[in-house]
């Protein structure tokens, strides 16, 4: 164990509870702790889940970083016979929010609304409520009905301005009312766009659960990141989102890429699209995506990118998608170089934290989640805690003996 990980660990061992994060946040409150000390310690792991329940429970605002999906995701790594109770009323609850946000969602295809982030996201929508029914019912009907929503939501949508892409959303990046996003945008991220979309599919499909379209839906959403590809001398890159479906009608040029982050950035997109790869057994797709990752790797040495440690933004979240790529790689030559910059990074992550992290414990842009990543191991049996980015999964993990069964109508 590094020096590094002893002291983020140390750091963490008991809550906070005067801190001003939301309790039962996991990207910033006390369940990212727990999740962290779950990974190596159950014990110290119950204060913090004590710390997040201490207020009581909600159903606002559920999503897989807030909330009741949240809970119930963290529990999903505690020993078989903690909290057993408490996973089993948890996912009762999820599946049915499940079941009830899809219902919603094919409301709004039907009635051919666009749709916003909140419906269908990895950070506070159904992709996110899929992960966790991953971790807690990956045999279930509610995360059939998830996928089989997310299949739809890849389909073109008929509107009054036309067919747009399923997943275009009405509202700019930030939600603010930006004036430069009279028409909504589309994002082809991995924390708000299409990438979280095709890894979540991808995903499931090499496990196993499948649902009708789903191998078209993942080749419809390769199909729009291969028309935003783009390049430079150092390889391809894609931008985080874009303003218009077809690319010659960009009205602005998309002429350099954005920091080397897992959330809208390169990384993200093009462990995505390695994922679908391998879900397909197309390793073109998958070769094209890790020389995408080595480039970017190249392109933020030459710039010389100052990105904090976060996992969101930073170097913890590049870091963290090049160990689940150099793992899953297509070829040896391939895999030697991604292991080379990832030695090198993980190597500059290990030194002297930056200045402000004592004070923050988040998971996403905090210390617990560099500590989760300088904690990783890739072993078969290793507990995947990055199912949470969509940067792997445990096909073998399951509260449920039950496969899905794939059906032709919607719940």
């Amino acid at each position: 164990m590094t020096t590094r990980l002893t002291a983020l660990l140390e750091s963490l061992a008991t809550p906070d509870t005067a801190s001003a994060a939301p309790a039962l946040c996991l990207a910033t409150g006390h369940l990212g702790p727990a999740l962290l000390h779950l990974m190596h310690d159950p014990d110290r792991a119950h204060p913090w889940i004590q710390a997040a329940t201490s207020g009581g429970l909600t159903t606002d605002r559920a999503t897989l970083f807030y909330g009741l999906p949240a809970l119930a995701f963290v529990l999903s790594y505690a020993p078989e016979d903690r909290y057993t109770r408490d996973r089993a009323l948890l996912t009762r609850h999820l599946t049915d929010l499940a079941h009830h946000r899809t219902r919603t969602a094919h409301q709004r295809i039907d009635q051919h609304r666009t749709p916003t982030y909140s419906e269908y996201d990895l950070i506070s929508g159904l992709t996110g409520i899929g992960v966790a029914l991953m971790r807690t019912a990956p045999h279930s009907t509610a995360l059939e009905q998830v996928l089989t929503y997310l299949v739809r939501l890849t389909e073109p949508l008929p509107t009054d301005q036309g067919h747009k892409p399923g997943w275009w959303v009405h509202h700019d990046p930030r939600m603010i009312n930006d004036p430069a996003f009279p028409h909504g945008h589309m994002n082809l991220g991995m924390a708000h766009g299409i990438s979280g979309v095709l890894a979540f599919l991808s995903l499931n499909h090499r496990a196993g659960r499948h649902v009708p379209g789903q191998q078209g839906a993942i080749r419809r959403l390769c199909e729009t990141l291969d028309l935003w590809q783009r390049s430079d001398t150092h390889g391809s890159w894609w931008p985080g989102w874009v303003t218009t479906p077809h690319p010659e009608q960009q009205p602005q040029p998309l002429n350099r890429p954005g920091p080397p982050s897992w959330c809208y950035g390169t990384p993200g997109i093009a462990r995505a699209r390695q994922l679908a790869g391998r879900a397909l057994q197309d390793y073109t797709l998958q070769h094209t995506a890790e020389h995408a990752l080595l480039a970017c790797v190249q392109r933020a040495n030459h710039q010389n990118s100052s990105n904090d440690d976060g996992l969101c933004h930073g170097s913890s979240g590049l870091l963290q998608t090049l160990l689940r790529a150099t793992h899953d790689h297509a070829t040896t030559t391939q895999a030697n170089e991604l292991a080379q910059a990832t030695d090198e990074i993980q190597a500059a992550l290990m030194k002297s934290p930056r200045s402000g992290e004592a004070t923050d414990i988040g998971l996403l842009e905090g210390r617990t989640g560099t500590a989760l990543v300088l904690s990783t191991r890739t072993g078969s049996h290793t507990p995947a805690w990055d199912t949470l980015l969509l940067l792997a999964d445990e096909p073998h993990h399951a509260h449920e003996p039950a496969p899905i069964r794939a059906r032709t109508s919607r719940a």
